[in-house]
């Protein structure tokens, strides 16, 4: 992807359309498998309520948020793809924080901690297809506010 020059706006779409279809397999797989995926989704989600001011443990929290959706898919391909889109985005995360301010991602997290809730609960609704809705604008918004240069590219990114 670096030799590419792969804009970073390209990485934060293939993970948007990756996790939008892994939500709706958590939510197929939930009528067979029950509720447990979604019980360790809310504690996740639970426990990462006291990170919200702090931006580096929230980030990295975040990125194991998205990386446990993509677990409960129990899809070994797509969780390979995952993690290779979410250690960029780890990277770019540091990177992100480090060119603002402190405190500047506290109001996003706590964005972040409400998307995660309500996706847990459309979820738990058995709302597949809002769920998805769901997701994708919230990734939507997530790109539109981690990438403010759509022609930034990875290697740009880790120069």
């Amino acid at each position: 992807l670096q030799y590419r020059a792969t804009p970073l706006a390209d990485v934060y779409l293939a993970r948007t359309e990756l996790e939008v279809g892994a939500v709706g397999m958590v939510g197929s797989n939930r009528e067979r498998s029950g509720n447990s995926g979604l019980n360790r989704l809310d504690r996740m989600i639970n426990d990462g309520l006291d990170l919200v001011d702090d931006a580096e443990a929230f980030a990295q929290h975040d990125v194991r948020l998205h990386q446990t959706l993509v677990q409960l898919t129990d899809n070994t391909t797509l969780g390979v793809l995952a993690e290779m889109l979410f250690k960029i985005i780890a990277t770019h995360n540091v990177v992100f924080i480090a060119e603002h301010e402190i405190g500047h991602a506290g109001p996003a997290n706590r964005t972040a901690t409400r998307a995660w809730k309500k996706l847990a609960a459309l979820l738990r609704q058995g709302d597949i297809a809002d769920a998805q809705n769901h997701w994708r604008r919230h990734l939507d918004e997530v790109t539109e506010y981690m990438v403010d240069n759509a022609e930034k590219t990875l290697v740009d990114m880790l120069a």
